[in-house]
């Protein structure tokens, strides 16, 4: 799982997929270390997109996150993948 806006609900997140022992993959604008694992800059996000079988986005709506749903799934995500 790619969760693109790893802040505090993107970590909430995580905790609660801990028991499913899910695969995942933090992004945020900037890298960093996070308690379960590294954090991917925005801009490795091209390049992560095809590894992932689950994209969820939670960036709040500005002029930087506006249609980044469109730019990234023609960026690498293919069909057989969850938005």
């Amino acid at each position: 799982m790619l969760i693109v806006g790893y802040g505090s609900i993107g970590a909430a997140l995580e905790e609660r997929l801990i028991p499913f022992e899910c695969e995942v993959v933090r992004v945020a604008r900037s890298a960093r270390n996070a308690p379960h694992g590294p954090v991917h800059a925005l801009d490795e996000l091209p390049m992560l997109l095809p590894t992932a079988d689950v994209v969820v986005l939670l960036v709040p709506l500005s002029e930087a996150s506006r249609g980044l749903a469109a730019r990234t799934s023609s960026a690498g995500c293919g069909t057989g993948r969850c938005w």
